[in-house]
């Protein structure tokens, strides 16, 4: 029994991986995104403060 649940566990972290990429790529993407946002919210704001 505990054999057969190791090898599901295998499977699993075999599987994991990829998804673990495709969401760390889709974090890393929504966390730029969300950086050049505020930045140029920041920039708009000052630059709107001054003038």
């Amino acid at each position: 029994m505990a054999d057969h649940t190791d090898a599901h566990g295998s499977d699993a972290g075999r599987e994991t991986p990829s998804q673990g990429m495709f969401i760390g790529y889709l974090a890393l993407g929504l966390l730029i995104f969300a950086v050049l946002v505020a930045a140029f919210g920041l920039i708009a704001g000052a630059t709107h403060g001054f003038s």
